[in-house]
């Protein structure tokens, strides 16, 4: 991810990351076809890949990826990417990439439907914290699914349980931000989102997550 997250640095060691990370795996796909996870990897990078031109507005602005317009995304890297996706699902029980893969696949679908199909997410990040090698992001994106598909309290409650790990992680103050926005509660609202973008270090989000702060 430190490619994507470098967009707005251009020249700097991680810019281009996210194109290298896409041949590679493309090759290793290519290499080893009847690896499940192989697929799924690929999958997943092509479509990360593929909202790259609505990850930052014509003034360098940071979108999050509620708010991008889908018909920027990459329509052919999105078509590659499903195609890997459904390969990778015939050959077993997914994995992590596959379950990652298929998450991206649930916000793919908001430039055919305009809708996220939040109950599908959920059930997806249900699967994917129940793994070793779920990371702990995972579960801070777990909290937010479960939040849009079943209500702010869901998302409050298991950021909660999370705050103790999340000290110094900044999706979590982030989610922590919105949700309580979302609840109503300014003051704890504009504390997340100061600290999130105090640990931050795309310029571009963290000039977003203060503009979020200076609003309560």
């Amino acid at each position: 991810t430190a490619g994507w997250d470098a967009l707005s640095e251009e020249g700097g060691a991680a810019h281009g990351l996210t194109g290298e990370a896409h041949f590679l795996a493309a090759l290793l796909a290519q290499l080893c076809p009847d690896e499940s996870e192989a697929l799924a990897l690929a999958s997943l990078i092509e479509h990360c890949e593929a909202r790259k031109p609505a990850r930052r507005d014509q003034e360098g602005r940071f979108i999050p990826l509620s708010e991008q317009d889908p018909t920027l995304w990459d329509i052919d890297l999105i078509d590659s990417a499903e195609a890997r996706l459904r390969q990778a699902m015939t050959l077993g029980r997914p994995g992590r990439y596959g379950l990652e893969a298929a998450l991206q696949s649930v916000h793919a679908e908001r430039r055919v439907t305009g809708r996220t199909n939040w109950r599908a997410a959920a059930g997806l990040y249900d699967a994917l914290v129940q793994l070793d090698t779920a990371g702990f992001g995972a579960w801070v994106a777990r909290a937010s699914a479960h939040g849009e598909a079943f209500g702010l309290e869901a998302a409050l409650e298991q950021l909660a349980d999370l705050e103790t790990s999340g000290q110094d992680y900044q999706p979590f103050w982030a989610a922590l931000g919105h949700w309580s926005a979302a609840a109503g509660n300014r003051e704890a609202a504009r504390t997340a989102f100061e600290r999130a973008a105090a640990l931050s270090g795309d310029p571009a989000v963290r000039r977003h997550l203060l503009s979020r702060a200076e609003t309560f």
